[in-house]
């Protein structure tokens, strides 16, 4: 997907960067060895072959010149702490982290080496889903859920971004989201009309909901099918964790469905992940994450450079439907 934030890199600068994190004998050197993988959104994303034939990932934020969302300034800083805390607090299956340059280096913007998940994405294998055996997605998809839980199993001490928890309570944590992302949205001259005044009044409405939420678990938030990669029968990898925080589990992107119905095979997922709470405050709070998620996806086109407007329609229009059965 093209973006103003992929930081993209010529050849010489990424073999500048392989010489030294690990040294002159490792620079590729043959055709093919540097190969861009395009599926990602945000950040630049190499395949690079070292001259051992071993192959490792090479990770590149955008540039400090690029308009980001207030969320996004320090991504990479928070998915290298999300990655380590991963690594070292449960069994789930991170690559490891190999080599890091601050935005002092050849690239001028943060980067990192990491090892490379040899595999399939599970994203494709769905998008492409008549051509596959549906008992093998159902199976993945129910292990995606099994890790998410895992994941979800490791606590933390206070609310917020992995890389930047300060808040001592999930009210005050998800407000500060809602309210950076309705800035970032003024300032991009997004139509947000009398959203901003409704979201304010809905966090309100259900700030009793936001309270039951006292202990801070890691979120993935960004843990779709397709940041898993798969083997035949196994999740061998679960990458871009730059957006985990810590909070509330049911701000996984799992558990969207019905509010915004764009998560594929949910119930495989669920008996992967197991039982959540299913009462009137567990539903008051979904309808309040997808809220969060949908003012993203309508802010974030212009931050973007995207000029078909569908998506900001799209979400607008379903925002003012959920605050409606919000009560707002």
């Amino acid at each position: 997907m093209e973006s103003p934030t992929k930081n993209r890199q010529t050849v010489e600068t990424i073999e500048a960067l392989v010489d030294a994190a690990y040294g002159a004998r490792q620079v590729p050197k043959a055709d093919g060895s540097i190969v861009e993988l395009k599926r990602g959104r945000f950040n630049a994303v190499y395949r690079v072959r070292l001259r051992d034939g071993r192959d490792v990932a090479l990770k590149i934020a955008p540039s400090p010149e690029v308009n980001v969302l207030t969320y996004e300034q320090r991504l990479m800083a928070n998915e290298l702490a999300a990655i380590e805390l991963i690594a070292r607090r449960s069994a789930a299956p991170v690559p490891h982290v190999e080599h890091i340059f601050d935005g002092a280096g050849p690239v001028g913007a943060p980067c990192f080496f990491m090892a490379f998940v040899d595999g399939e994405n599970l994203g494709e294998l769905l998008e492409h889903g008549e051509k596959a055996d549906a008992p093998r997605l159902d199976h993945l998809m129910t292990e995606l859920g099994r890790v998410n839980r895992v994941l979800n199993g490791i606590r933390g001490s206070s609310f917020g971004y992995v890389g930047d928890p300060v808040f001592s309570d999930w009210p005050q944590a998800f407000r500060r989201m809602v309210e950076d992302v309705l800035a970032d949205g003024h300032r991009a001259q997004v139509r947000l009309e009398d959203i901003e005044e409704r979201a304010a009044a809905a966090l309100d409405l259900h700030s009793d909901a936001l309270r039951a939420v006292t202990s801070p678990v890691l979120v993935s938030w960004d843990l779709w099918p397709g940041n898993a990669i798969v083997t035949k029968s196994m999740l061998v990898g679960v990458v871009d964790h730059e957006r985990s925080l810590w909070g509330d589990p049911l701000m996984e992107a799992g558990f969207m469905n019905p509010n915004i119905p764009i998560f594929p095979r949910e119930q495989a997922f669920a008996r992967g992940y197991g039982v959540v709470q299913g009462d009137e405050s567990g539903r008051a709070r979904k309808a309040l994450y997808a809220l969060h998620r949908l003012l993203i996806m309508a802010v974030e086109p212009s931050y973007r450079g995207h000029q078909d407007p569908r998506q900001e329609v799209w979400s607008l229009e379903r925002i003012r439907g959920l605050l409606t059965s919000l009560g707002v």
